[in-house]
């Protein structure tokens, strides 16, 4: 590798190593570290394991959940403004000089939140780092470094990188709740920093190469089909797989509701043991809005 170019070996292999179907293809093992650059970066490490630190941040701190999210809403705000900016960068001067920085910056900034005093500025300002620099470690720069490896494979190549945000969903959670319950919410954000430097940072560096103009594939004229998004909204295939990721939100709603009784039962000031419950059957109409019934049950 010179000046961050990949040069292929000119051995005998030659021939599948320009192949896309051909597992000796380098373009694969870019799918690797982007899979586990994915599984370790902004929308699986700091998105599915915030709601850990919710409570911890605030028994520390004396911070309320609407203080604590805001961090959130800083950094999600953050990375939708900057995304832009950094696309025309990646388009500048390539994925590996935008992936790198960016996921060094951001597992060092997850791993910072360890240090985090009573000041709910450091907080917010450190949130603000990981949205700037969120979706160079995310799929944006890791799809676009993959996009010019593949032209057939295109789809099987992301929908690989798509298993390690997957993973990173069901996995990092647990981890973080684990190491909260054992160690306290200080380590685990020092493991989810360390996590996030080990796990995509090695293979990124290796593998993760803008191609030199010797292995620029000749582009082949394909025949797109399909339908448009009006057509595509009014099939049944479309509607069972949109409604195929409610069931995550379904499982928010219960948390809330969870911690909402908690709170209820907390500020009933009665002698007998106070029982919160929230009725979502009151929400009878989807297409109208209304709150659930609150009652308190004695």
């Amino acid at each position: 590798m010179r000046n961050g170019l990949v040069s292929l070996p000119n051995t005998t292999a030659a021939a599948s190593s320009h192949n896309e179907f051909s597992f000796r293809y380098h373009g694969w093992r870019v799918v690797l570290a982007a899979c586990l650059g994915v599984m370790g970066g902004f929308g699986s490490l700091f998105v599915y394991t915030f709601s850990v630190f919710v409570k911890p941040l605030g028994a520390a701190f004396g911070w309320n959940r609407e203080s604590v999210s805001l961090g959130f809403a800083i950094a999600a705000i953050t990375l939708g403004l900057f995304s832009p900016a950094l696309g025309r960068l990646l388009d500048r001067f390539g994925p590996r000089h935008i992936i790198l920085p960016c996921m060094t910056i951001f597992g060092c900034a997850v791993a910072s939140l360890a240090l985090l005093g009573p000041k709910i500025a450091q907080f917010y300002g450190t949130c603000f780092l990981i949205g700037l620099v969120g979706n160079g470690a995310a799929h944006l720069a890791y799809g676009r470094s993959i996009s010019t490896w593949f032209d057939r494979r295109l789809g099987t190549a992301l929908a690989f990188v798509m298993v390690g945000a997957g993973l990173g969903a069901m996995i990092l959670p647990v981890v973080a709740q684990s190491i909260v319950t054992r160690l306290g919410w200080r380590a685990a954000y020092a493991s989810l920093g360390a996590i996030a430097l080990l796990l995509g940072l090695p293979l990124s560096w290796r593998y993760i190469v803008d191609k030199g103009p010797s292995q620029t594939r000749e582009r082949v004229p394909v025949e797109h089909s399909g339908l448009t998004w009006q057509q595509g909204t009014r099939t049944l295939a479309f509607w069972m797989l949109a409604l195929t990721s409610q069931p995550a939100l379904f499982l928010r709603l219960r948390h809330l509701s969870q911690d909402c009784n908690e709170d209820l039962a907390v500020m009933a000031k009665v002698d007998r043991p106070a029982v919160a419950e929230i009725d979502f059957s009151t929400v009878r109409r989807p297409s109208r809005f209304r709150c659930p019934a609150i009652r308190i049950r004695y």
